[in-house]
This record gives structure tokens, sequence and C-alpha cells, in this order.
């Protein structure tokens, strides 16, 4: 978890999400991996979450910094 603290964005220190759990992959039923992560960027809050399958290769979602 990652704590940020600016006039732009809260008042206050504020926790930002940074979170993995186990899940059945949507294609094969195999073990996966979802995650879901929270980012300070140009002054907002700004949430990413997705999904990771080794045993396919399934990978949904995005990361901050992508186009």
């Amino acid at each position: 978890m990652t704590r940020i603290h600016g006039s732009c964005i809260e008042p206050e220190p504020t926790d930002l999400a940074s979170e993995l759990e186990t899940c059945s992959c949507p294609r094969c039923a195999q073990t996966a991996q979802r995650w879901f992560i929270e980012h300070a960027e140009d002054g907002s809050l700004n949430s990413y979450s997705g999904l990771s399958c080794q045993a396919c290769g399934l990978e949904t979602g995005s990361f901050p910094g992508d186009p």
C-alpha cells in the first residue's frame, strides 16, 4: 500500500489500494491472479485492474502509463 499526501489530490494522507487475489481464469479455468491498484497521476487518483493467467497466457487490464 502506498500513502500519498498533496493539496491537489487529498487534503489528508490517503492510502492507495494495491490488492492481489487468486481466482479462476475465465479462459482455461486454471488458477489466475486478479489485481487492483490505485495510482496518483497529475492531480487525480486513477484505478487499474486486470487478470493474469500463467497457464494459458491470458492478460487483461492496463497499467499506469499505458497508452
